[in-house]
């Protein structure tokens, strides 16, 4: 079983593609395998088509681009690595595409009028790391990233990623570059702790 790392950021020298590194370089140093998934240098299409909303909760893929995902993450993934920015104060369109499109499960009518969503996946652990420009920028629109978290997590674990933990970097516009060092050893010796751990 290995990790799957998706990084949802176009800019090539971006500081999500700095952490991606460190990462990986943690997981080199344990013998962790891993894959990158980066969803725009892969040509992924966000966008849900017909065919796929008319399946939605019969637990089925329809469309051939997103079943090799779908199956490496079924048979061969014990852990999911997600960086992103912060976007338009959520996660960017294209990572919010994947995870409507890729995890798919089956809608269960609970006979007292509910539905009940049954993930077709299951991701025994789950690590999202988000960066954004400014923490004071976010306050000041009366922005809580902590309280958004625990929407994330209710949101993700009911379409089976589970063991979610968060990781924020929120100064990007007034870092300076020994506090960006400092965040991507941290990343890269989670990385190493969380493998031996496992």
């Amino acid at each position: 079983m290995k990790t799957i790392i998706v990084l949802a950021n176009p800019k090539v020298d971006s500081f999500n593609h700095a952490i991606v590194k460190s990462i990986c370089e943690g997981f080199d140093q344990v013998g962790e395998e891993y894959e990158i998934w980066d969803l725009y240098k892969m040509g992924f299409n966000p966008v849900i088509t017909e065919k796929e909303y008319q399946k939605f909760g019969y637990g089925e893929l329809v469309e051939e681009d997103v079943k090799s995902m779908y199956n490496t993450l079924l048979n061969d993934t014990h852990r999911l690595v997600i960086v992103y920015p912060l976007s338009h104060f959520n996660m960017p369109a294209i990572l919010s595409g994947f995870f409507e499109r890729v995890f798919v499960g089956t809608a269960i009518s609970t006979g007292d009028g509910k539905l009940y969503f049954k993930p077709m996946l299951n991701i025994e652990k789950t690590v999202l790391i988000q960066t954004s420009l400014g923490e004071k920028t976010l306050s000041d629109k009366g922005f809580d990233l902590y309280q958004k978290d625990e929407v994330v997590e209710i949101s993700l674990e009911k379409i089976g990623l589970f063991n979610i933990k968060f990781y924020h970097y929120t100064d990007l516009i007034e870092s300076k570059e020994e506090d960006r060092k400092r965040f991507l050893e941290s990343i890269k010796q989670r990385a190493i702790e969380d493998t031996i751990k496992s």
